[in-house]
């Protein structure tokens, strides 16, 4: 993590105050990288308490392989998490990508990749459906596991992978690394740059102002008086939209003031993503 550029990166352990869990590095985190073992039930309550609200409150967090057993799992899961079947035996295994187009599936090649050793979980994996499953493992003895497994809890974003056992070599492994990286960066629920444009003024917009203030509150900067007209891409990805800059003329039906384009005002928004908003009415329960 430290060698990306993206990444500002804080280590803890258990014998740190606090259990490694204090307020100041919890709310210092975008995304918590949690991996515990046998010890797990040492962790107070009062930390689990903490952690947990913190995931509510947005913050991401990734579990790896031992802490399906931890308490903070199990909580966010309401489940017995600590069930599965497991076996320390040399195996490898094979990781299926069930959901390649996934975030966190990204630059991954082929259907699966190898681990050429590791201990081996199978179900039953004591879990709830995940919102999102990524991976799937087989094992050289048969075993199946929903070993890569999404969930969104309150505003938070919690990502599971099964694999890494300490005694194995598994998290230098390339495409292990490029899941981690992968899954922290889909946990960080800031971190995409994010635009609205819009070809009015907020003040004519007919959306709710809890709306709007939900917006602000998200650090999403709203570029008024702009048309999007056009997108673009290269080899079928998305790579840019045409605007245009507007002036407000007279109102139009509605009583708003009538968007008027600004001729030779184009310009082009790097983009990889757009959302379009193309609602005509409010919804009838808000409107009754």
């Amino acid at each position: 993590f430290r060698q990306e550029p993206d990444c500002c990166v804080r280590t803890a352990v258990m014998q740190d105050p606090d259990f490694g869990l204090s307020d100041e590095l919890l709310n210092w985190a975008d995304v918590v990288v949690y991996f515990s073992h046998k010890h797990w039930r040492e962790v107070p309550d009062e930390r689990v308490d903490a952690l947990q609200r913190r995931v509510l409150e947005g913050m991401g967090l990734v579990l790896l392989h031992s802490s399906h057993a931890s308490k903070i799992f199990s909580r966010l899961m309401g489940t017995r998490t600590q069930i599965l079947r497991w076996g320390e035996n040399d195996e490898w295994q094979r990781v299926w990508l069930v959901a390649p187009a996934h975030p966190i599936a990204a630059g991954l090649n082929g259907e699966f990749f190898v681990i050429p050793q590791d201990e081996t979980y199978g179900e039953y994996f004591e879990i709830p459906q995940p919102d999102e499953q990524v991976f799937l493992t087989t094992a050289q003895g048969g075993e199946v596991l929903r070993s890569g497994c999404c969930w969104y809890r309150g505003q938070g974003r919690v990502f599971y992978f099964s694999a890494g056992h300490e005694t194995y070599p598994v998290y230098y492994q390339p495409e292990v690394r490029r899941i981690l990286l992968n899954a922290v960066r889909w946990a960080r629920r800031l971190g995409a740059e994010t635009i609205m444009v819009y070809r009015r003024t907020i003040a004519e917009a007919p959306a709710r102002r809890d709306e709007i203030a939900h917006t602000y509150e998200e650090d999403i900067p709203i570029r008024e008086l702009t048309n999007p007209v056009a997108c673009y891409g290269e080899n079928g990805v998305l790579t840019g939209v045409k605007c245009e800059k507007m002036a407000l003329g007279e109102p139009d039906a509605s009583g708003r003031r009538r968007p008027v384009e600004i001729p030779g005002s184009e310009f082009v928004l790097d983009v990889d993503t757009v959302i379009m908003a193309l609602g005509t009415s409010p919804n009838p329960l808000i409107r009754s």
